[in-house]
């Protein structure tokens, strides 16, 4: 999460790089304050040959009415295997937002949990984490799985469940990541926040295969190492 004087004073330090273009400006200081992972920040579309089924009918087509997609509130809820490209999709599409001129929000569940906590000793800090999270015309919650919940982490899956309903009430779309599948999510969060989410969110399945695996063996050969 940035707070507001970090994307001030990166907007400050980027307007000269940019030759002063304000469109330029204003989209680099948006994917700073969604907290995009710069990795994921793509000017073309991504390498979509792995799960070209589900890029050709259901990515695209979102990207191609996302302006439907905000007025009616209808999100992405993307499944699959670790380096399966949920991320990968997911920050593509909250990046496409931001170059129509939406808010975006990226975090994964981990990092929500650590900000929602340091909220409760600053509230700054809540203030601020509250306006992206229940304001942000598109909000992306990466690495949602029933592991975080084993436990019974019964607060954090509260927390989630707020920020769900509140988008779902107030007609923002939600775009979720996660290792179990759309069904499953009732047995992880309970039947509320599933039908929350099933109610707003087209499900992706993405292959099993683990796309790391190829930057692996990339980094082999850029680097001359020997196996």
């Amino acid at each position: 999460m940035k707070l507001e004087y970090e994307v001030e004073e990166y907007e400050a330090r980027i307007r000269p790089e940019c030759n002063f273009d304000e469109t330029e400006v204003w989209i680099k200081t948006a994917l700073f304050e969604a907290c995009i992972p710069e990795d994921f920040l793509r000017k073309v579309e991504p390498n979509s040959t792995i799960n070209s089924e589900a890029w050709d009918t259901r990515v695209s087509p979102y990207i191609d009415n996302i302006r439907i997609a905000r007025r009616k509130r209808y999100g992405l809820y993307f499944s699959g295997d670790n380096g399966s490209g949920k991320t990968f999709f997911m920050t593509y599409v909250l990046q496409k937002a931001i170059e129509a001129g939406y808010s975006a929000y990226y975090t994964t569940l981990l990092d929500l949990d650590a900000h929602l906590k340091m909220g409760m000793r600053d509230q700054e800090t809540m203030r601020r984490l509250d306006t992206l999270l229940y304001y942000s015309d598109f909000l992306g919650i990466d690495e949602m799985s029933k592991e975080r919940f084993r436990d019974g982490d019964s607060w954090m899956r509260t927390q989630v469940e707020r920020v769900l309903k509140s988008r779902y009430d107030n007609v923002r779309p939600t775009l979720i990541a996660s290792n179990v599948a759309l069904k499953s999510a009732a047995e992880a969060y309970g039947n509320s926040v599933y039908s929350v989410v099933f109610a707003q969110c087209e499900q992706v399945a993405l292959t099993s295969k683990d796309l790391r695996k190829g930057l692996k063996t990339k980094m082999f050969s850029e680097m001359k190492y020997k196996k």
